[in-house]
């Protein structure tokens, strides 16, 4: 195991979380517009009902609501380390009759080979209590679609991740009590992914859709591809801000292939030293990451190799369809985390976007189970908010301009096609910050007892500050609001 993974490995380990109160809903025509955008979707799966059944109810679904599209400033920041919050210890044991009867109402019946899971959390509050299932499948997940029937469902996806990353577990979803009292909102809740293998969300899309995309060239499963190693495989070629490629570059390693990686020229030694780590060749690329984008494009056009990408034009693309389901992992977890703990649904999402799809993915999965008001907003740096113009179009346009931001894993001038209808169907609100808000965000979040991690990382939680610190009741936030965030990388220091 190479040392970049075995840092994120050995870093980081399960957790889950407590709960708090109810707010009132937004209306939105969930069902409608999910159904209106159902024939550009990949059949992934959804959780139709909890391992441990949730105090709050699905509330159906009335009216649409109008997208909202504005910036956001804030303020603050400071410093502490917070390396401890990924800390946790894990008590197991079988299920009991009882949680097996429990979980068979309405959800996924459960197997003799189950095993509940009790994780004790370092957070904010001290160490604590929380039961999450885990097994060869994640609970309460049913096929949402057969449309495409080689599309694997969760389970599956799991399945090879581990097969990938024999370390691979749910990341932490921390509790930010002091953060959220700072914010003035009843619960900030953020799911780490720092504690992903090689540091962030994309080990579950660039990495799985790199090993899907060579399975496929070599007629085999994921599980042959790894066990066999075979000789001529096709190159993996993709562009990069950094963490796609560096995903990218480990799936060509773990499975003997070569990678060939385009990144933007102002792109960190750091960053281009992990994706080298890992076997890969870097070009780069005199111009920002859509011109990457570009270039990546043309060259395997020329038949250099597979690209892998998570930005597309078309909506059928069978690679970042396989990255949008790798991000819905994401979305799995946290429900399995909080329907398990007996805690209440989240009434807010937010979420930061490059070109969209780790948005779109848990905007999909996380919308209809929310709490009420259900409302998403996707957080993008003030100059690079390629989301929000595709929104406020009504088409994917390309941001003129250099789009170059300290969060540099969101400089990105052109949202993905699949993304945007995702988004678009669902109605999503948008945030946008300042450069100002995205330097001082590590510090803030470090502060109030969460992880360190990047610009980039903490995004989420700029815009959330933002938001609450100018016009909280745009987005239906008030105190009782409960918010959950991403953490989508870690610190580069941590390992870099």
């Amino acid at each position: 195991m190479p040392a970049e993974m075995h840092r994120a490995a050995t870093h980081c380990r399960t957790a889950a979380m407590s709960a708090a109160v109810h707010v009132h809903r937004r209306s939105a025509a969930v069902t409608t517009a999910v159904a209106a955008t159902a024939m550009h979707r990949r059949p992934s799966a959804t959780m139709t009902a909890a391992a441990v059944a949730s105090t709050t109810a699905t509330v159906p679904a009335t009216g649409l609501g109008k997208r909202q599209c504005r910036s956001r400033n804030s303020e603050d920041g400071g410093k502490r380390d917070a390396r401890e919050a990924c800390h946790a210890g894990t008590l197991r044991g079988p299920v009991r009759p009882e949680q097996k009867r429990r979980a068979g109402k309405g959800g996924s019946a459960m197997r003799p080979d189950d095993v509940l899971e009790v994780t004790c959390l370092r957070s904010p509050q001290g160490i604590g209590p929380a039961a999450s299932f885990r097994s060869e499948r994640l609970l309460g997940l049913a096929p949402m679609s057969n449309s495409i029937a080689a599309q694997p469902d969760i389970h599956s996806i799991v399945a090879d991740l581990r097969r990938a990353f024999p370390d691979f577990a749910p990341t932490p979803l921390l509790d930010l009590s002091a953060l959220a009292k700072q914010l003035g909102v009843a619960q900030v809740l953020a799911k780490n992914e720092a504690c992903r293998p090689l540091g962030s969300f994309k080990s579950l899309g660039g990495t799985y859709a790199g090993l899907r995309a060579l399975a496929r060239a070599a007629g085999t499963d994921i599980a042959g591809l790894l066990r066999e190693r075979r000789d001529g495989l096709p190159a993996l070629i993709c562009a990069s801000d950094g963490n796609h490629g560096l995903a990218v570059a480990a799936a060509a390693r773990l499975a003997g292939a070569h990678a060939l990686i385009f990144l933007p020229a102002s792109i960190s030694k750091a960053r281009v030293r992990r994706i080298e780590a890992q076997g890969a060749r870097i070009e780069q690329v005199a111009g920002s990451y859509d011109d990457a984008v570009d270039e990546a494009a043309n060259t395997a056009g020329t038949g250099a190799g597979i690209l892998v990408s998570d930005t597309v034009n078309n909506l059928d693309d069978p690679i970042v369809r396989d990255v949008m389901a790798g991000y819905e992992v994401i979305a799995a977890e946290v429900r399995d985390q909080i329907e398990a703990s007996g805690a209440l649904r989240p009434t807010h999402l937010l979420v930061q976007a490059g070109v969209g799809g780790l948005a779109a993915a848990l905007a999909r999965q996380l919308r209809d189970w929310m709490a009420p008001p259900a409302r998403i907003a996707v957080v993008e740096p003030e100059k690079a908010a390629c989301v929000s113009a595709a929104l406020s179009h009504g088409k994917v346009v390309r941001l003129p301009g250099d789009v170059s931001t300290a969060a540099e894993m969101l400089s990105c001038g052109e949202a993905s096609l699949p993304a945007f209808e995702v988004l678009n169907g669902l109605g999503v609100d948008c945030l946008s910050v300042t450069e100002h808000d995205l330097g001082e965000v590590p510090g803030f979040i470090v502060a109030h007892g969460g992880p360190r991690t990047t610009p980039s990382g903490g995004a989420a939680i700029a815009g959330l500050r933002n938001a609450v610190r100018t016009d909280p009741a745009s987005f239906g936030l008030t105190p009782d609001s409960r918010v959950l965030t991403v953490i989508s990388e870690r610190d580069l220091d941590e390992g870099a």
